[in-house]
């Protein structure tokens, strides 16, 4: 696939597994893929908060599933873990044209409401959160391009 842009997985078609060790006893792995020049941030925000997305834990994005884990591990690991972070938020700045802090409300909003869908066992409840996530964090993008 060819694309100038590395990011971590957003996308289901390519899933490289990338795996960062951090010292000898953590091994952390990151899906990423490069992504299409044409690729916009609807695209991106549509598949991340999809249903697929949502149903497949085991091959999703990392966020939703370390973040709350990561404040209790060691300065090696949370340096990574800020890194990729940092990526992402740079990644979603640049591709939708604004600001990081833009950016980062946008991705912290999309953690939250993935993290929400996946956590209700009420497939309509899941379903219009991750409807309402798509339509704020598009919203949001738009008022501040």
């Amino acid at each position: 696939m060819s694309g100038d842009t590395n990011i971590l997985a957003f996308l289901p078609d390519i899933n490289i597994r990338l795996s960062l060790r951090v010292g000898a006893r953590y091994d952390l792995i990151f899906f990423a893929f490069e992504v299409p020049f044409i690729c916009s941030c609807c695209t991106v925000i549509d598949y991340y908060l999809s249903t697929y997305h949502r149903d497949q834990t085991e091959m999703g994005c990392i966020l939703p599933a370390l973040s709350s884990e990561i404040s209790r591990s060691s300065e090696e690991v949370r340096q990574v873990f800020i890194r990729e972070l940092q990526r992402i938020i740079d990644f979603i700045s640049t591709l939708a044209q604004i600001n990081k802090s833009t950016g980062s409300a946008v991705l912290s909003m999309m953690v939250g409401t993935l993290v929400l869908a996946r956590s209700v066992n009420d497939s309509k409840l899941s379903d219009s959160l991750l409807e309402a996530g798509k339509q704020q964090a598009k919203g949001l993008i738009k008022t501040n391009q």
